[in-house]
């Protein structure tokens, strides 16, 4: 029960830093997907169950806060949760390219998901998306993502587990 508070607190901290400090951090009005990077450690470090448990329940909070089109982050963030626990997990991730590429493959995976599910319901141009903010949005997640697992496995070892 203990776990389930602290990753609801992570979530719901993340998205209160994605809202208020990284809006002055934006690049051309992209921020990177914090809340993605908590759901791949999650997972990474838990397995499949807990990751898609976590994505489903980390992007139904993204939906609420800022959707356009409501459930499209949560349906994404399950899939990749699961995916990411069942495939990386038989890796070591020990190092800060074999983080990049990993939080790189998935951020692709998330993204592609996300505007499948827009794209089937909406009437958005997946070429426009394509062309502005895709890939800078999986690269400057990717980026700080690394970052942010550093910070996420001090916190591991100082708390005890996630």
């Amino acid at each position: 029960m203990a776990t389930f508070f602290y990753r609801s607190f992570l979530i719901l901290f993340s998205i209160f830093i994605i809202i208020y400090l990284f809006d002055f951090l934006k690049i051309k009005n992209v921020r990177p997907d914090i809340v993605l990077i908590i759901v791949i450690y999650i997972a990474y470090r838990k397995g499949a169950f807990s990751g898609e448990i976590t994505g489903f329940f980390a992007g139904l909070a993204e939906d609420f806060i800022y959707s356009t089109l409501f459930g499209a982050y949560s349906f994404s963030k399950f899939i990749t949760g699961y995916i990411t626990g069942k495939i990386i997990t038989n890796f070591i991730i020990d190092n800060f390219f074999v983080q990049f590429f990993i939080i790189l493959i998935v951020t692709l995976i998330n993204n592609i998901i996300f505007m499948s599910a827009i794209l089937v319901f909406t009437n958005v141009s997946f070429v426009d998306y394509l062309g502005s903010v895709f890939w800078l949005k999986i690269i400057y997640t990717s980026v700080v993502g690394v970052f942010l697992w550093y910070l996420l496995e001090y916190f591991e070892k100082r708390t005890g587990g996630i």
